[in-house]
């Protein structure tokens, strides 16, 4: 979870305590922080695109479809955004 309008909203924090899902609250989040900003951006994207590949006809089945992309990243993924990170 980050910091942006949608992604604290009250709804969508509720449905992830709901569905017991573990995540980093607004309160605890880095925020403007330079050194995670390539990182998470790297992460997200890659992530974001495996997602995509995949069309969700609902809720459910998404979160499935996230869980297993997840699980599958892995240090070969973090290495290859670190070799574009800035000097």
């Amino acid at each position: 979870m980050d910091s942006a309008g949608a992604h604290v909203k009250d709804t969508v924090v509720e449905w992830l305590q709901d569905q017991k899902k573990r995540f980093i609250t607004k309160e605890k989040w880095m925020r403007n922080s330079p050194d995670s900003s390539p990182m998470d951006g790297g992460v997200n994207s890659i992530f974001k695109r495996r997602c995509i590949k995949h069309k969700a006809r609902d809720v459910d089945q998404l979160m499935k479809i996230a869980s297993r992309k997840w699980k599958m990243f892995g240090v070969g993924d973090c290495r290859n955004i670190l070799k574009i990170w800035p000097e």
